[in-house]
């Protein structure tokens, strides 16, 4: 059995959770996890085979040059970055620790994070590839307050996780938000279903597959009740999109839907795993274990629109530990 070991970075996050909860469960090759984060503080510190403190992104010369050493100290095959900070860092030093360390970083190119970070350029590309998208008001269209349709969106152009999101409601909400929130984009607020769909595209460029799930429940910005449906016009839309960036592996397109006969409204693209990912691990699209395919040299066959309907629920799950760190067994359930 071929062994990797795989470092995998924001550890503590629930993202980071489903792609070593899907490693953990695969079968067909043993893999070592080296887990990173920014502080110790975390239950990632328990979830993998050994753990390191990273510096915060932020620092970029700092995070690349840590990670470089924990690379070579642990001998890692292939990093995934998790957080939407970190895909740009290790994007943009993709190269350098390639060429100094033997591990791959599996990451999308740093042009390609770019455009999906930076929501006025994902807006653009939308657009020029005809997809429909929510109308995004211009400068000289929010002067005049007063008589714009009611209620909006705001949300930062590079914003992560939500943070920093607001529902506008009328003139004064507009006033106040923009002078609080960074280089906001204002777009005309769609009410109805929202979809998330993960979709997985292979070294070669060809997207596998994409399962598309309504989410049903969201809690803190990521799914807790979510419906995996088989819409082909949605993964039609996502193969386009991500062949086109084009994407390497993991992505994560959302859109609202409104109204069946207008269709989808296309928002955002996350070029990583995405905090449901579980659900469609499970309803039959196994990326981290597509990835594993890959770095062994085997191709990935697309198998588009394979997929098991399934309703998901999540709920906590702790980690316990003894006062020297060492981890308890958790209580069954």
């Amino acid at each position: 059995m071929k062994k990797f070991v795989v470092l995998i970075t924001t550890s503590g996050s629930v993202t980071a959770q489903c792609v070593i909860k899907a490693l953990r469960n695969q079968t067909e090759y043993d893999v070592r996890i080296v887990t990173v984060d920014i502080t110790d503080v975390t239950a990632g510190k328990y979830l993998g085979d050994a753990f390191y403190v990273l510096p915060n992104e932020l620092d970029e010369e700092g995070y690349r040059d840590r990670l470089k050493e924990i690379i070579k100290e642990e001998r890692v095959d292939i990093v995934v970055p998790i957080h939407d900070n970190e895909l740009a860092v290790t994007a943009k030093y993709k190269g350098e620790i390639e060429k100094e360390t033997q591990a791959r970083v599996f990451v999308s190119e740093f042009n390609v994070i770019q455009r999906c970070n930076d929501k006025g350029l994902t807006q653009k590309f939308f657009e020029e590839l005809g997809i429909q998208t929510p109308r995004v008001f211009s400068s000289d269209e929010l002067v005049d307050t007063e008589n714009l349709p009611y209620p909006l969106f705001m949300k930062p152009r590079n914003g992560v996780a939500a943070i920093d999101t607001h529902r506008i409601e009328d003139s004064e909400d507009l006033k106040f938000y923009l002078r609080k929130v960074q280089d906001p984009i204002v777009a005309e607020c769609v009410e109805g279903k929202e979809y998330s769909i993960d979709a997985y595209t292979n070294m070669q460029g060809e997207m596998v597959n994409a399962i598309p799930r309504q989410r049903v429940v969201i809690s803190g910005g990521a799914s807790t009740a979510g419906q995996v449906v088989k819409r082909l016009d949605m993964i039609e839309t996502v193969k386009k999109m991500c062949e086109k960036l084009p994407i390497l592996g993991p992505a994560n397109i959302q859109c609202f839907e409104r109204d069946a006969k207008e269709g989808p409204l296309y928002f955002e693209v996350n070029p990583r795993f995405s905090a449901a990912h579980i659900f469609s691990i499970k309803s039959g699209m196994n990326s981290p274990l597509y990835m594993l395919r890959e770095f062994d040299g085997k191709k990935v066959e697309p198998n588009i629109g394979e997929m098991e309907e399934i309703r998901a629920f999540r709920y906590w799950q702790e980690v316990f530990v003894d006062k020297e760190g060492k981890r308890l067994k958790n209580y069954p359930l």
